[in-house]
C-alpha cells in the first residue's frame, strides 16, 4: 500500500478499493486556508485510492488513479517535493493541485510525458525546519517508481544530485519493479516485487544498510536483504520485515540508534548493516516514526522504542527506551506513524484507533491539542469508526482512508 504506514482497504475479491478520505490536525498541511486546526477527524468528501502525509503537505491518489498535492510551501525554499513546477504553485497554502506530468531520463535526454495512473504516493520529511529539503516518491500501476524534490545527497535515486520539480522515473537494476517505497530524511528505500530492498541518498547512520556511511545516488541493494515484505523509514533509520523460514516474519533494523529506536541496545552506536531483532517474534505490523519505532504482534500486543520526549511511545512516561509495552488493551492489529511524526496510532481489532504523543496541532484527532503519553481514542463522528482504513501521519496532520 501507499504510505509507509498504511493498511489498504481490501474488497472481498482481493482488489484494493477507493475509500473516503478523513483528515485532522494542521489545516495548512491539508491545503486549507484557515487559522484553526481540525481537532477532530473531518470527512474530506473525496474518494481516494492512496494518501500520504508529509512535512506540511499531503499527497493523494484519487479513485481514477490521478495524483494530487496540497499543502504549505515557501517558494524561496521549494525544491520540487510537490511534484509540480514552481510556476504552478503559490507561496503559502496550496489547495489540491494535479500532478500532470512526469519526466523520463534516457541518457542525456529527458522527456516530459503525461502522468501515468498511480497506485502509491509517499510524502517525505523535511531534513531541517524551513530548509525545503524534502522529497517524494510515486509508484505507477506498472510498478515504475518516480521521485521529485530535494536531491542534495542523491535521494531521488537518479544518478546525480540535481533536484527535480517533476516526478522523474527511477531505473531499478535488472528491470526490477517497485512494490512499495519509504522515504526518510534525505534517503529513499524501494522494495522490489522480488523482495529486494534498494536504497539511495543519505547513509550517514547506516540507514541504507550498506556497511558504511557513504551516500549513494543510484539504487543500491548492497544490504543483502531478500524476501522482504514490508519496509518503513524513520528520519534516520530503517525497518524491514522479511519472510522467515517458518510462518513468522523477521524484523531487520539499520541506521541511527541514538534513542534506542532500533528496539535493542547498541550503546548508542549506529547499525551500519541490517541486523535481525531477535527479541521480537510473531510480528503483524511495523511503523517507523521520526526517531521511534512501533510493532504489533499476532497475539495483539503493541511495543514501542526510541525517542519519547512527548509521550510518543505511549507507555505512560517520557523516558526514551529500547523497548517498552504500549499502555493499551490487547487486540492491536496494526501500528502507524511516519518519518516526520512524533505521534503514533494503534488500530484495535474492534475498528477503533488510538493515538499517542504529540498533539500540539490536533494531529491525534481526539478533540483537543494536548499531547498525551498514553493512547487516547480518536473520535470519529457518530456512526463512523476507523474500520479497516489506512493511515498516514506527519509532524502536524493525519490522514485516514
Amino acid at each position: 500500500s501507499g504510505s509507509p504506514t498504511s493498511v489498504p482497504s481490501i474488497s472481498p475479491t482481493g482488489v484494493k478499493q477507493s475509500t473516503e478520505l478523513w483528515a485532522w490536525g494542521a489545516s495548512e498541511g491539508l491545503g486549507v486556508e484557515q487559522p484553526e486546526e481540525f481537532l477532530l477527524p473531518v470527512d474530506i468528501e473525496e474518494l481516494v485510492f492512496d494518501a500520504s502525509a508529509g512535512s506540511d503537505y499531503t499527497l493523494v491518489i484519487l479513485s481514477n488513479r490521478s495524483a494530487f498535492v496540497a499543502g504549505n510551501i515557501s517558494l524561496n525554499a521549494y525544491e520540487g517535493h510537490f511534484g509540480v513546477a514552481r510556476g504552478d504553485l503559490k507561496n503559502g497554502v496550496n489547495t489540491l493541485i494535479p500532478i500532470t506530468n512526469v519526466a523520463i531520463i534516457d541518457g542525456d535526454v529527458s522527456d516530459i510525458l503525461p502522468a501515468p495512473q498511480f497506485r502509491s504516493v509517499i510524502a517525505g520529511v523535511e531534513s531541517s525546519d524551513g530548509s525545503g529539503r524534502i522529497h517524494s516518491v510515486f509508484i505507477d500501476m506498472e510498478g515504475n517508481a518516480y521521485a521529485s524534490g530535494n536531491n542534495d545527497v542523491g535521494q531521488l535515486c537518479l544518478g546525480d544530485e540535481v533536484s527535480r520539480d517533476l516526478p522523474t522515473r527511477i531505473k531499478l537494476p535488472g528491470n526490477e519493479t517497485a512494490k512499495s517505497a519509504a522515504v526518510g530524511g534525505g534517503f529513499t528505500l524501494i522494495l522490489s516485487d522480488s523482495g529486494r530492498v534498494f536504497g539511495c541518498g543519505s547513509n550517514a547512520f547506516g540507514q541504507l544498510g550498506l556497511g558504511d556511511v557513504l551516500s549513494t545516488n543510484l539504487p543500491d541493494d548492497g544490504n543483502g536483504l531478500s524476501e522482504a515484505e514490508f519496509i518503513s523509514a524513520g528520519y534516520d533509520f530503517s525497518l524491514v520485515l522479511t519472510r522467515g523460514l517458518t510462518e513468522n516474519d523477521l524484523l531487520y533494523v539499520m541506521g541511527s540508534n541514538d534513542f534506542g529506536q532500533l528496539c535493542f541496545s547498541t550503546g548508542g552506536n549506529p547499525q551500519l548493516t541490517p541486523i535481525r531483532n531477535a527479541g521480537l517474534d510473531g510480528i503483524s505490523s511495523i511503523a517507523a516514526g521520526f526517531q521511534s519505532s512501533y510493532i504489533s504482534t499476532v497475539d495483539g500486543n503493541a511495543y514501542a522504542c526510541g525517542l519519547n520526549d512527548v509521550g510518543q511511545l505511549g507507555d505512560g512516561s517520557l523516558n526514551d527506551s529500547d523497548g517498552t509495552n504500549v499502555t493499551i488493551a490487547e487486540n492491536i492489529i496494526a501500528v502507524f506513524s511516519g518519518p516526520s511524526s512524533k505521534s503514533a496510532f494503534f488500530h484495535e481489532g474492534d475498528g477503533k484507533i488510538y493515538g499517542t504523543g504529540l498533539n500540539s496541532r490536533g494531529q491525534l484527532g481526539v478533540g483537543d491539542s494536548n499531547s498525551t503519553d498514553v493512547p487516547v481514542e480518536v473520535e470519529f463522528s457518530e456512526g463512523e469508526t476507523f474500520g479497516n482504513r489506512g493511515l498516514s501521519t506527519s509532524t502536524s496532520h493525519t490522514l485516514a482512508w
